[in-house]
């Protein structure tokens, strides 16, 4: 069951949100542009400072004077397909990257690269608005500026009035470049890594006014009731029947949503010598087993990641030796300071490096992963580790919940049940792990690596078939 307070929340933002919608930019709704700043909020991470968004604006400002000769760069390219790609992470290379690949040539790809090549721009990197235009942005969000403000406080929602106030105009302004820029050219699809965050909600809002198919992608699991919905895109395609059946209960249209697998799973298995000097690096000795636990960003997320962590902490010390270490794996988005210092000081505690090494290094060194919720572990389970689930906090557990009741999933909620796992873990670890690995192969990956790759070509190519017989219908 849903925590009280986070279930809450979700349902506060979706309808803050729909609220919003009333209120319309150019005939588009724009809910959608706070999109990125509600998730900050319901999941208490670290949003921007006042300075920086206020410094964001004169740089924006000041780039809509600067760069007139992008609109006529992209005007003079036969544009099929709009690709966003908002990070340069491994899952989003590994995502989006063999896409843009295919579509080289009849390609924009828009990613947070500084500068602008052949076939891709910088989101920062906007056509010139001409001044009566950015007049009009500016007037428009000082005529709305207090009802939007009056609709936040209705909701419950605390904002500070400057703080938004600069995202309203950062967002309207990127809604307007992108809406002049559709009115030039016209691509028959837009491909979204993310519809909801912050640089890609104006462009798939955009599109969606302009008449533009715009679809999103999942790039991670659908463990709460709040982040890839509300949907922006019109439609998303998804890893498998769960995570369908998942969107379809936060209200998502069947119709709406594909199957086409995960491209970011891979099984890969290192070799032994590879294995040692990892564990070299992370002081790891020969005889200690490893417990891997990946934790991402929650509800009081320090706090409750860190309740996580010494639930684990506190079953080894059971055993009194030195034969346990535990190797946290911080969500890519997270900090360190999202753990207590007292945690990280503890001498069984290693942290993985996210930026040097890749999942399936962590995988190698795990003897067993402990999650909360974390997507992590379906790929964890795909290269042959056995996953159990930490229920000690009290909020939703998301996937977590689905890993326990469909996945066969060991469940923990305090240190003693893992303790008696731990003692018992060799000779029950073969049927367990046989077990998870039947159900995200058959039920929560349609299929994965190279071959969800292809389902998506595949389904892109069917679209833009589509739109091409439509054009010759008109």
């Amino acid at each position: 069951m849903l925590g009280k307070m986070e279930d809450h929340s979700a349902d506060k933002y979706i309808h803050l949100e729909n609220e919003l919608n009333k209120i319309l930019f150019r005939g588009v709704p724009i809910g959608g542009l706070f999109a990125n700043e509600f998730f900050i909020r319901f999941s208490n991470t670290q949003s921007e400072t006042n300075w920086r968004q206020f410094f964001s604006v004169f740089k924006l400002f000041f780039k809509t004077w600067k760069n007139g000769l992008l609109l006529n760069k992209i005007q003079n390219k036969n544009v099929s397909i709009i690709i966003t790609k908002v990070g340069n992470n491994k899952h989003l290379n590994k995502l989006i990257d063999p896409i843009a690949k295919q579509y080289t040539r009849d390609a924009i790809l828009v990613n947070s690269e500084i500068g602008n090549q052949n076939n891709h721009i910088s989101f920062q990197s906007i056509p010139a608005l001409g001044f009566y235009k950015l007049i009009y942005v500016f007037w428009f969000c000082i005529r709305f500026f207090s009802t939007i403000h009056s609709k936040f406080l209705k909701d419950n929602v605390s904002i500070e009035r400057l703080t938004l106030f600069l995202i309203l105009f950062l967002q309207t302004l990127k809604l307007q470049t992108w809406l002049i820029l559709f009115d030039k050219v016209k691509p028959k699809l837009a491909l979204f890594d993310l519809d909801r965050y912050i640089n890609t909600s104006p462009i798939v809002l955009a599109a969606n006014n302009k008449g533009i198919k715009s679809i999103t992608l999942v790039h991670g699991v659908i463990s709460s009731p709040y982040g890839y919905n509300p949907v922006l895109a019109n439609e998303i395609w998804c890893w498998g029947e769960v995570q369908k059946k998942l969107l379809q209960k936060m209200g998502v249209e069947e119709s709406r949503i594909r199957i086409t697998g995960n491209p970011i799973a891979k099984r890969e298995i290192l070799i032994s010598s590879q294995v040692i000097d990892l564990k070299e690096a992370y002081s790891i000795s020969k005889n200690q087993q490893v417990i891997g636990v990946a934790i991402n960003p929650i509800e009081n997320s320090k706090k409750y990641n860190s309740l996580i962590i010494q639930l684990v902490i506190d079953a080894i010390q059971e055993f009194n030796n030195d034969s346990y270490v535990v190797l946290i794996k911080f969500h890519p988005s997270q900090k360190i300071s999202d753990i207590d210092e007292r945690i990280l000081n503890n001498p069984t505690i290693r942290v993985f490096n996210n930026s040097k090494n890749s999942n399936m290094e962590f995988f190698s060194l795990c003897n067993i992963l402990l999650t909360h919720n974390s997507g992590i572990g379906y790929e964890a389970i795909v290269n042959d580790l056995l996953v159990g689930i930490i229920n000690n906090i009290p909020i939703d557990q998301g996937n977590g919940k689905e890993m326990v009741e469909l996945g066969n999933c060991p469940e923990f909620k305090n240190s003693k049940d893992l303790y008696h796992f731990l003692k018992d873990f060799e000779n029950i670890k073969v049927v367990l792990l046989n077990n998870q690995k039947r159900f995200v192969l058959n039920e929560y990956y349609h299929k994965i690596d190279e071959e969800a790759t292809n389902e998506i070509l595949k389904n892109i190519h069917l679209k833009l078939r589509e739109s091409d017989n439509s054009l010759i219908k008109n």
